[in-house]
């Protein structure tokens, strides 16, 4: 039987839909950027899922004690992310001495992605 050729792999469309990625527990450490403070979050993604991932973002929102909204970060990924593929994202927020708790927040261009926290990757 004919097999049919195999796609090249970097001519994959995007895939629409939910996505799923794996990340690893997010690391938030102090730090100076420009010799302002900064809270740097730094993790690890991969791309779990068959098809790249286009335009994938990932969102660090803060909150003070109240929940009322911090300054927050975005990190976009400038390229698809290839099936397989793992990433390291960084975001840096301006340090605020009201923050009290963060939450992350991933999303693509074509739908929504579903985030597993796994321990290593």
């Amino acid at each position: 039987g004919d097999h049919p050729a195999t796609p090249n792999p970097r001519l994959l469309a995007p895939g629409r839909g939910v996505a799923q990625v794996h990340f690893t527990k997010p690391v938030v450490k102090r730090g100076k950027v420009g010799g302002k403070d900064f809270v740097i979050t730094t993790m690890q993604i991969k791309n779990m899922a068959t098809a790249p991932i286009a335009g994938l973002k990932v969102d660090d929102f803060w909150y003070d004690r109240a929940g009322g909204p911090l300054p927050s970060d975005s990190y976009r990924h400038p390229r698809p992310l290839q099936p397989g593929e793992v990433i390291t994202v960084t975001l840096e927020t301006p340090a605020d001495p009201r923050m009290n708790r963060n939450q992350g927040q991933f999303s693509h261009a074509n739908g929504e992605i579903k985030p597993t926290l796994v321990p290593k990757l």
